[in-house]
């Protein structure tokens, strides 16, 4: 696998295998995985008290949610929806993905999920039909732009 150059780097010319204008960057992630594990797993316990529910288990599904998550992040940006959107939007964007009825869901359904998407693909996925869904709705705020202005290839 070829990997790019990041942007901004000083290498003169354009990389061997460019992304096509508007795809993601999947190598550079819009918030490193401790953050992610730290929000996630404090929401968990949040919507978790009161419940019988391990420490390994919750373990378990926040490393689980964070492979969706990334996963999911790199659908909606290849999609045309901006990094900085995502970045806001992403407690409501999970709100939908980890916990459509306010609660959160059983570990092994997570894990199904994430194997659905591994097979099928993210877009492919319930979790991922959730947020298109919120967006149609106007639930989540949520916008795409599909056209690149002349001065974006500048």
């Amino acid at each position: 696998m070829n990997m790019m150059a990041p942007s901004g780097s000083s290498s003169s010319g354009p990389a061997p295998h460019e992304h096509e204008p508007g795809a993601p960057e999947p190598e550079q992630p819009l918030l490193s995985d401790e953050i992610r594990l730290q929000e996630l797993g404090d929401r968990l316990r949040i919507n978790c008290l009161g419940k019988a529910m391990s420490l390994g288990e919750q373990e378990d599904i926040v490393e689980t949610q964070l492979l969706i998550e990334k996963k999911i992040e790199q659908a909606l940006l290849s999609d045309g929806y901006s990094k900085q959107a995502l970045i806001e939007k992403r407690h409501q964007i999970r709100g939908f993905v980890f916990y459509p009825r306010g609660t959160p869901v059983s570990g092994s359904k997570y894990t199904k999920y994430l194997e659905d998407i591994e097979m099928f693909g993210t877009h492919r996925s319930l979790p991922y039909s959730r947020i298109i869904r919120a967006i149609q709705n106007m639930d989540l705020p949520l916008y795409c732009s599909y056209k690149k202005s002349s001065t974006d290839l500048i």
